[in-house]
């Protein structure tokens, strides 16, 4: 999001000043792996999925140690079956739609991730 609102601002009337440019920079290099993987999201994974459907029920994520209850784990498997998505990496989509809905939503989810994959999409013309 941030990527695509400094590209707005350098592409604008009065173009890049040195600052949004700089930013941009930033960002690229920081994303720079997404970038060149930009439509490579992590498949499937039988290890993962026998992992979440462990007795166990937590997971690490990018975001740290999450313990799952089961509808959670219910809802990482059934958006991994529906984006052919590691199964973890649909725990991390879960999380950031609760963080940013304030529910844990598969339809959240898949917006999310949509919306990442549009933004490097666009981030690439």
């Amino acid at each position: 999001r941030e990527i695509r609102r400094l590209l707005s601002a350098a592409s604008g009337p009065q173009g890049a000043d040195e600052q949004t440019v700089a930013d941009l920079r930033t960002l690229m290099q920081q994303f720079r792996l997404d970038f060149l993987n930009a439509l490579d999201f992590p498949p499937k994974n039988p290890e993962a999925r026998r992992h979440l459907q462990s007795r166990e029920q937590e997971v690490f994520t990018s975001q740290g140690k999450t313990e799952l209850s089961q509808a959670d784990v219910d809802k990482a498997i059934a958006l991994s079956d529906q984006l052919d998505l590691n199964e973890v990496y649909c725990v991390e989509l879960l999380q950031t739609s609760y963080l940013e809905t304030g529910r844990v939503s598969v339809e959240a989810a898949t917006g999310i991730y949509l919306e990442e994959r549009l933004s490097l999409v666009e981030s690439l013309f």
